[in-house]
């Protein structure tokens, strides 16, 4: 077993396995997501700024995604449809554009999508014979009655809008499970984040490795969610990248420092992470000797 098995397996059983996080996911769908103006953007920092009982980790799926469509073309669009099901508790969906309308159509129609979806959509036209109201809308209430959520987009409120969505995220979470495992990029951010910290500056081949050797991802899907869960660190400002190397940050530091104590193996796990870096200094000076001995034979006279 390779090093990076190893490592990869050791930061599985000994950090992620058991991690807890009380925080609620949320995929937030619809509008430009123009800080401060739409209404998107507003709900978005409403979630995250207020202290509830259970955070709240609001992210935009075309954050995660779309750089990924961008590299992968051809990518299978079911398999991100599903990671998409699986990795959040809801997904919202605020109906405030003409890109968002084509959203909520083709989510509804999506059996995986469906139960967590949650739309908003502006009081004045609830009663309108239109067809997202006729189509969309009323296919989703059909499902759901409480999953449609009417405001009041002039006068915004956003206090109440976000109160009106925690209240819909809480019902429609008591029936639907998300995947907790390593194939969730939402839960694979934190390994790769110890990853990164224990083996820096490491690149994006050893990463997809270190998750790999977990078992928790099959060799089809490890590469997409190693790149999606470092695209949601590289968003948070949690690690950087220098010369197609990974980096923590101070912010990243503070955040795994966090994560570290609110478990109740703060000890355990920073002796992990202390012997994954010594193995990982070792095994570098070794080849490095072994390339400086190969330089000096190379030069020997015969």
């Amino acid at each position: 077993m390779s090093l990076i098995d190893n490592i990869g397996k050791a930061i599985a059983e000994g950090f992620t396995k058991n991690l807890e996080t009380s925080s609620v996911t949320v995929f937030l769908a619809g509008g430009s997501g123009v800080p401060g103006k739409s209404i998107r953007s507003l709900v978005r920092e409403e979630l995250k700024g207020r202290r509830y009982i259970r955070g709240f980790d609001v992210l935009y799926p075309e954050e995660l995604f779309a750089e990924l469509l961008s590299r992968r073309p051809g990518h299978d669009l079911l398999t991100l449809e599903n990671m998409l099901a699986e990795s959040a508790h809801a997904i919202i969906i605020i109906v405030e554009s003409p890109g968002s309308i084509a959203e909520l159509g083709a989510f509804v129609n999506s059996e995986v999508l469906l139960p967590k979806l949650i739309a908003v959509v502006d009081k004045k036209h609830r009663n309108d014979k239109s067809f997202i109201m006729l189509g969309p809308v009323a296919q989703l209430r059909n499902a759901r009655r409480e999953a449609v959520i009417t405001h009041d987009f002039k006068r915004k409120d956003i206090p109440k809008l976000t109160g009106d969505i925690r209240h819909v995220v809480r019902l429609i979470s008591k029936d639907t499970q998300v995947d907790y495992s390593l194939t969730n990029p939402l839960r694979a951010q934190y390994f790769l984040l110890a990853g990164i910290f224990v083996a820096e500056p490491t690149d994006l081949r050893t990463l997809t490795g270190l998750l790999a050797a977990t078992g928790e991802c099959d060799t089809h899907n490890v590469a997409v969610i190693t790149t999606t869960a470092l695209n949601i660190l590289m968003r948070q400002r949690d690690i950087t990248m220098e010369v197609n190397r990974y980096l923590i940050t101070p912010k990243g530091l503070e955040r795994l420092r966090g994560i570290i104590k609110n478990t109740k193996r703060e000890r355990q796990i920073l002796q992990l992470f202390d012997k994954c870096r010594v193995d990982i200094l070792n095994a570098t000076l070794r080849k490095s000797s072994r390339r400086i001995l190969a330089v000096i034979a190379e030069g020997a006279p015969p």
